[in-house]
């Protein structure tokens, strides 16, 4: 789990694409990362995100690599095309679903980076799929 500002997932991921290849672990997968806190609500250095790859069954990992099942879930969700920092305009229309929907968060904010920056020529090309984990409010 890494602290800070979510602006530096890129690193994160970065870092586990790089432990995942030294250990010969191959995603199935488009990268994504799960993000624990509201920036309008948590101080930056204490933001809680976690840099992800999908895999093919259970792994045995050591170090700073961990293994987990994402829970399948309800959820949200919005396509962004562009560059990351236009992501988080998707946001406030997916919370004021969530409020006409009368349902409320239920879990990390997932962002998964559907095309690769370094396989565009430019940043406009990339797609960001936004999951908001949903349940009905009581």
């Amino acid at each position: 789990m890494a602290r800070g500002s979510y602006t530096n997932v890129g690193r994160s991921l970065e870092r586990v694409f790089a432990l995942a290849a030294s250990a010969g672990i191959e995603p199935t997968g488009a990268p994504f990362a799960l993000y624990y806190d509201d920036p309008g609500k948590v101080a930056t250095e204490s933001l809680r995100l976690r840099a992800c790859l999908p895999v093919a069954g259970a792994l045995e990992t050591k170090g700073e690599l961990g293994y987990a099942v994402l829970e399948s879930t309800t959820v949200a969700y919005a396509f962004v095309a562009g560059p990351y920092p236009e992501v988080p305009r998707a946001y406030p229309a997916l919370f004021a679903y969530l409020a006409r929907m009368d349902w409320a968060e239920n879990g990390p904010i997932r962002e998964i980076y559907l095309v690769n920056p370094g396989e565009v020529k430019d940043f406009s090309e990339l797609v960001t799929e936004v999951q908001v984990p949903a349940t009905a409010a009581r």
